[in-house]
């Protein structure tokens, strides 16, 4: 039998895990996140979320601390490929901090810059 060792899981920058609550709508679900920057949080979720409501995220750092939590606004509801964007409200330095090393590489052009 192989002896038991306890050692971290090493997080994967891939997957980023968000609880995501929307008081408002009663909702409470869990999401990865497709795109993390310090002022905005791309979600892939199933949830339909209109436009204008707030959430609260933890967002889970994975690294050791308990999860960031950040509140925001949804800038744009859930697309054809189940991304939901979130704009963060006033996030502090030490949020702003673990937020950039969470950052997830942009693959392509920015919803927002589509909209735009």
């Amino acid at each position: 039998m192989l002896p038991m060792r306890s050692s971290p899981v090493p997080r994967d920058p891939r997957h980023v895990v968000v609880q995501v609550r929307a008081p408002k709508a009663g909702l409470s679900f869990v999401a990865l996140a497709a795109r993390v920057t310090a002022d905005e949080i791309a979600l892939a979720t199933f949830v339909d979320l209109e436009a204008g409501l707030a959430v609260i995220l933890d967002v889970e750092a994975g690294d050791g601390d308990p999860p960031l939590q950040v509140r925001g606004t949804v800038s744009l509801p859930r697309d054809d490929e189940g991304t939901v964007l979130v704009s963060l409200d006033a996030v502090d330095d030490a949020a702003r901090e673990r937020l950039s090393l969470l950052a997830l590489p942009e693959s392509g052009t920015t919803r927002a810059a589509q909209v735009a």
